[in-house]
């Protein structure tokens, strides 16, 4: 994600509001969204997640070297994508179209980091290839100073997030759901809340905002380190976070096998491991795959990386999570 200046927001935040269910029989709490810099729990000043970056390997970009491909920003896996020396981005769609992808997670503790540095967790259509947009959902776990804070988010790249306006804390229960065209839901289950299904293209038509479609050429279970202006942020310190089992679905029947993705640094060190290398592979129309965890590397430093702005973004007041780079 990249920085995007949010502005005259808070008035239409009623708006956003509304699309909130009711509390429905499993007895959970509607949770409502609200746009960046809204109050309680409206998030950090970034843009929690921006469309893939590929890591500063040799050429070409798409270098898969021992089972991995290398982002400087995306660690998880990637579906429906292949490396490619033709595309700017090193990968290039294998012929899926995805409908839906989900996930859940336990929200990762967060470790001694520098101050104003940043993780997200989150599950996603598209910002690989194509248009790059990206619909996603998930959390954000960041330092505000010395104080490590928890957040729940999901967005419509390249427009900015809405942050969920409920208690996040580690080791929350989480599930998150994204669905083309434009569906999305996060649920707490330790806090005892949940969005339900939101129509985003709704909610950002009500914000002034116009809806993006998610390029469904792939579907993500990503920890992303989040883009600050025109860099890359401070990467945050975390406990070790499982996914899954993780599932998604495409239109029509199709082989795949998700990617691997590793997250390296400018200077070619692991940020992140991710274990098992592979989470299997699916060949109808719904796909389920085993669970994976995402570690911290040791060697992966808390500093700033640079990186390149966003096709959408600017410097400004508000970063977030985004396509892969």
């Amino acid at each position: 994600m990249n920085v995007r200046t949010l502005t005259s927001l808070l008035a239409a935040a009623f708006l956003v509001a509304a699309a909130a269910p009711a509390t429905g029989a499993s007895g959970l709490a509607a949770a409502t969204l609200v746009p960046a810099a809204g109050g309680a729990n409206s998030g950090p000043p970034i843009r929690p997640s921006y469309p893939f970056r590929p890591g500063p390997v040799p050429t070409p970009k798409a270098l898969k070297v021992r089972g991995q491909y290398y982002s400087a920003n995306w660690g998880g896996f990637i579906d429906g994508a292949a490396p490619s020396s033709t595309s700017s981005n090193g990968l290039a769609g294998i012929g899926a179209t995805f409908d839906g992808v989900d996930a859940s997670w336990a929200v990762p503790q967060l470790q001694p980091s520098a101050p104003n540095s940043y993780e997200a967790s989150w599950v996603g259509l598209g910002g690989v290839t194509g248009t790059q947009n990206l619909l996603q959902a998930g959390t954000i776990e960041y330092f505000s100073g010395p104080r490590a804070e928890y957040v729940a988010f999901v967005e419509d790249y390249p427009n900015p997030p809405l942050y969920v306006n409920a208690p996040v804390h580690p080791g929350d229960a989480i599930a998150a759901t994204a669905a083309a065209p434009s569906s999305v839901d996060v649920t707490d289950y330790s806090a005892g809340w949940t969005t339900g299904q939101v129509d985003l293209d709704a909610v950002y038509g009500s914000l002034g905002y116009t809806y993006y479609a998610p390029d469904q050429q792939t579907a993500e279970w990503i920890v992303e380190d989040p883009t600050c202006g025109s860099m890359l942020c401070a990467f945050a310190n975390f406990s070790p976070e499982t996914f899954g089992p993780v599932q998604d679905t495409t239109s029509t029947a199709i082989t795949r096998t998700p990617l691997e993705s590793i997250i390296i640094n400018a200077q070619g060190q692991p940020q992140v491991t991710v274990s098992p290398s592979s989470i299997g592979t699916a060949s109808s129309t719904a796909g389920s795959f085993s669970a994976f965890t995402v570690t911290r590397a040791s060697s992966g430093g808390p500093g700033p990386k640079p990186g390149g702005p966003g096709k959408n973004g600017g410097p400004g007041q508000n970063t977030g999570p985004g396509p892969q780079r």
